[in-house]
């Protein structure tokens, strides 16, 4: 049976952990729409409600705005390397343009259509609250949970269009970055692996394969200058976790454009 590789990511900087954070919650959210149920409904809009919240709190699409306007302006500098695909190259400096062009008027209302909403902000609020959204605290969104699948399906289509956009780059950007990487072999040496990385060209990404019958986890600290991986062993009983002494090999991929 061959093990399963586990690939686990880290940012090395705070818009790098934003951008990760929303896409996570677009999938959760896309997940739970599939599904025919009341509570994958009620998964899927609290996915929502904490996509908003991050929109309000963290000022998301100036923030994604300004990361692919970094990365076109690195790519157009790249247009006159003999050994690029110009080709391939157009069109990715063409698609960022292309989402830098449609968010840049829309990106200070993008919660606009959510804010203004009272249903969902009903729900938002006691969403704060621990089991703040039963039934008799909100017998509105329980009326909604329990309408049939196609209905709650059309009322949740309806509520991400106007952040779809939004979605739709923040998966590309995260695209460009992951495949800007080659995975390379390493060894954690009594479970430890430190690695100084390129100042002049700052990864923004450490992605770290490890196969999953080792029953062992990656712990990553740093920043854009080095990063020191721990191979950790986790105690389920004891919720506990320690550094492994043996030699583990795994995979490191250090992305950034």
């Amino acid at each position: 049976m061959v093990s399963q590789l586990l690939t686990y990511e880290f940012p090395l900087n705070e818009r790098m952990r934003t951008l990760l954070r929303v896409e996570y919650l677009f999938q959760q959210f896309m997940h739970d729409v599939k599904l025919n149920h009341a509570w994958q409904a009620r998964s899927a809009i609290h996915a929502l409600m904490d996509i908003v919240n991050l929109l309000e709190r963290t000022d998301l699409a100036n923030e994604l705005i300004k990361e692919m306007d970094r990365q076109l302006g690195h790519l157009q500098r790249l247009s006159d390397t003999p050994s690029i695909n110009r080709s391939t190259l157009s069109s990715v400096i063409e698609k960022l343009q292309y989402y830098i062009n449609f968010l840049q008027p829309i990106a200070s209302r993008l919660d606009a259509p959510f804010t203004e909403n009272e249903f969902l902000n009903s729900v938002r609020q006691r969403q704060a609250i621990p089991g703040g959204t039963c039934s008799f605290d909100l017998p509105q969104y329980h009326y909604w949970l329990n309408l049939n699948y196609e209905t709650r399906l059309e009322t949740l289509d309806s509520w991400l269009g106007p952040i779809k956009i939004l979605q739709e780059a923040v998966v590309y950007l995260l695209g460009l970055i992951r495949q800007s990487g080659i995975p390379k072999k390493e060894i954690a040496t009594n479970g430890l692996f430190q690695k100084s990385l390129n100042p002049v060209h700052p990864s923004q990404l450490i992605r770290v394969g490890l196969h999953h019958h080792l029953n062992l986890h990656p712990e990553v600290s740093g920043s854009k200058h080095r990063i020191s991986i721990r191979m950790l062993s986790t105690d389920l009983e004891k919720g506990s976790a320690s550094q492994t002494k043996e030699e583990i090999k795994f995979d490191l991929t250090c992305c950034g454009i």
